[in-house]
């Protein structure tokens, strides 16, 4: 199966934090002609974790990267400053801690 009109070379352009941001980007590429689709937009807006780890990704054929990339304008393709490796892992290991936290205040008061 698949998405019509899409080939399996597909390339992943730009990641982004927020769905709003990768549908304005998509919207300027579609109206230069350049077909593209979001991936992992409703696991992202369903978990923020996931989202700060892999982020909404905007992704193009492989021909068309190149041109999509260069209509896209700087502010465009990095809305967000690009953060170290680690400080992503450290923002999920916190996101594990506080529902593990949850989880366990929820156990306690439920015993009582």
């Amino acid at each position: 199966m698949g998405i019509p009109g899409y080939t399996s070379n597909m390339l992943r352009i730009k990641s982004y934090r927020y769905i709003h941001e990768a549908e304005i980007a998509k919207s300027v590429l579609e109206s230069e002609g350049i077909g593209s689709f979001i991936d992992n937009e409703n696991t992202a807006t369903i978990n923020w974790v996931y989202t700060a780890q892999d982020g909404i990704g905007l992704n193009v054929r492989e021909e068309d990267a190149e041109r999509a990339l260069e209509i896209l304008s700087p502010e465009e393709t990095s809305p967000h400053p690009t953060r170290p490796e680690g400080v992503t892992k450290v923002i999920v290991a916190i996101g594990a801690i506080i529902i593990l936290a949850v989880i366990l205040i929820s156990i306690i008061i439920g015993f009582k």
